[in-house]
């Protein structure tokens, strides 16, 4: 559904996946501290505060869902709730089916977010919204700005892949619900699938058949991987923060 005047978003909720990496003790970016915030709130001040949301679901494991809703209360996020996870860097099927099942039937279309990107763009959450509808799912990326080569089993370069073609793909991700409602069914009926390394790759794995768009995004929203990562974020939150 492309953008422009006249035209709105479908109703929708997000689902924020701050989930928590196993073993517990491997260290979960989206709990890090920063600033003397856990990451995941900056993520949800921009869905908060979005009008294209009813509401915002935060996975979180147990032991992390009062400190949602403590934040949610101090921030006045009034959409904001979580949702119990297990122990998992990604979402389960079962889980995830019975939280959406008792969702309002209105809403259309589920945006994913990584709660480790916390610099995510409210502009992003409109464009994926926009161009997402019944039959595709939209996507925000980046090009590529690296050379990538082709290499064949033996480690010789073969090729140089075109970087007009290629994107880094990331969230925001929108999802309509009986695309995201069939999938998870389809894994609950596969549990023996292969795992998946991150949250793109797990829902283009849910997706599964259906048209993925991509849409351009801008560059600043990077994922937080490691702790040495949180140094550079703090130094782009200031950044942010003073314009």
């Amino acid at each position: 559904m492309p953008s422009g005047p006249g035209t709105s978003a479908p109703r929708a909720a997000a689902l924020v996946v701050a989930t928590t990496p196993a073993p517990p003790s491997v260290f979960s970016p989206c709990w890090a501290p920063v600033k003397g915030r856990p990451l995941v709130t900056w993520t949800l001040d921009c869905l908060a505060a979005s009008p294209h949301l009813s509401d915002v679901l935060v996975l979180a494991p147990e032991g992390r869902r009062e400190l949602v809703q403590m934040l949610a209360a101090r921030s006045g996020w009034r959409n904001v709730r979580a949702l119990a996870s297990p122990v998992a860097s990604l979402p389960q099927a079962a889980p995830l089916l019975a939280a959406l099942a008792h969702l309002d039937a209105t809403v259309e279309t589920f945006v994913f977010v990584d709660a480790a990107q916390p610099l995510l763009r409210a502009d992003s959450v409109h464009d994926v919204l926009t161009r997402a509808d019944a039959t595709q799912v939209a996507i925000a990326a980046v090009p590529v700005k690296e050379t990538i080569k082709w290499a064949d089993e033996a480690r010789q370069v073969r090729r140089t892949l075109p970087r007009s073609s290629l994107w880094q793909l990331q969230t925001p991700a929108a999802v309509p619900r009986a695309t995201l409602t069939a999938g998870l069914r389809q894994q609950m009926a596969s549990p023996g699938a292969a795992a998946h390394s991150d949250l793109v790759s797990w829902l283009l794995a849910t997706c599964a058949g259906v048209p993925v768009r991509v849409v351009p995004a801008g560059p600043d929203a990077p994922r937080v991987r490691t702790r040495a990562d949180l140094d550079l974020l703090a130094g782009m939150l200031r950044t942010a923060a003073a314009h």
